[in-house]
C-alpha cells in the first residue's frame, strides 16, 4: 500500500442528496479496514461530526453544551 494519501471529497451544490451520510459511511469503512481518517465537515450543522460519534460521545458533547 502506498504511503501517498488518498483525498475523497463528496459534492454536491443541492441540498439533501445523501453527501453527509456518503461520506460518513466512507469514513467508517476506511477506519474498519485499518485505515487513518480524517473526515473533515464544513457545514455549520455538524452533521458529519454528529454522525461519527458513538450514542455516548454524543450525548457527553450534549450534556456539555
Amino acid at each position: 500500500m502506498s504511503n501517498t494519501p488518498t483525498v475523497v471529497s463528496v459534492i454536491n451544490l443541492k441540498g439533501g442528496v445523501g453527501k453527509t451520510t456518503v461520506t460518513a459511511l466512507l469514513a467508517r469503512y476506511a477506519a474498519r479496514q485499518g485505515l487513518d481518517v480524517l473526515a473533515v465537515d464544513l457545514d455549520p450543522q455538524a452533521n458529519l461530526s454528529q454522525a461519527l460519534m458513538t450514542t455516548d460521545d454524543y450525548t457527553k458533547f450534549m450534556d456539555e453544551r
